[in-house]
């Protein structure tokens, strides 16, 4: 628990000081915004930044799949 607060804390320091360093009047689209906090995560903590990805996408396809696992079922309903 204290090592997952001390990354969480870590990543926002990360991308304060990425915020400080740019200006972000200069950046006009949300895009920039998600490209950059994007990069800052995964420029500082490359490993954590791999393992929340596996499960943001772990848990998409496994909704997916329910989904089309639930349609099948309802179509030989």
């Amino acid at each position: 628990m204290r090592s997952t607060f001390v990354v969480a804390l870590r990543t926002r320091t990360a991308v304060l000081r990425i915020a400080d360093l740019a200006d972000l009047r200069a950046v006009d689209t949300p895009l920039r915004v998600f490209a950059a906090v994007f990069l800052t995560a995964f420029r500082a903590f490359p490993a954590a930044f791999f393992a929340a990805l596996r499960t943001v996408f772990s848990a998409f396809s496994a909704s997916v799949l329910d989904f089309f696992l639930r349609s099948a079922a309802w179509a030989r309903a």
